[in-house]
């Protein structure tokens, strides 16, 4: 769950338009292009979901992008797949166990 749950509901409201969500993104690449160069980080992976609508429908855009050596997008999502593995396993086991 988030933490912030008012404003993971504030920023799950679907964009107007498919077109509103790519400009959003795009600008977010931005973004984080110039914070990856101010703060010299050679390799970032980014992985999103997002949402717009369409047609009065609700659509659900997902998506991956690797910034820096590509060689190394599929160790890093490895990575982030294990890290995420191992933290829902940990506290799944704490919820079982009754001990918080």
């Amino acid at each position: 769950m988030p933490q912030d749950q008012k404003l993971f509901r504030e920023m799950s409201e679907p964009h107007e338009s498919r077109e509103a969500l790519q400009a959003a993104h795009h600008q977010f690449f931005e973004e984080v292009m110039e914070l990856r160069k101010k703060h010299k980080i050679a390799n970032i992976l980014l992985i999103y979901a997002d949402s717009y609508e369409s047609d009065g429908e609700e659509a659900e855009m997902l998506g991956a992008s690797m910034i820096g050596d590509q060689t190394r997008a599929e160790s890093m999502c490895a990575f982030a797949y294990g890290s995420f593995k191992r933290q829902r396993e940990e506290m799944l086991a704490i919820l079982l166990s009754g001990k918080q």
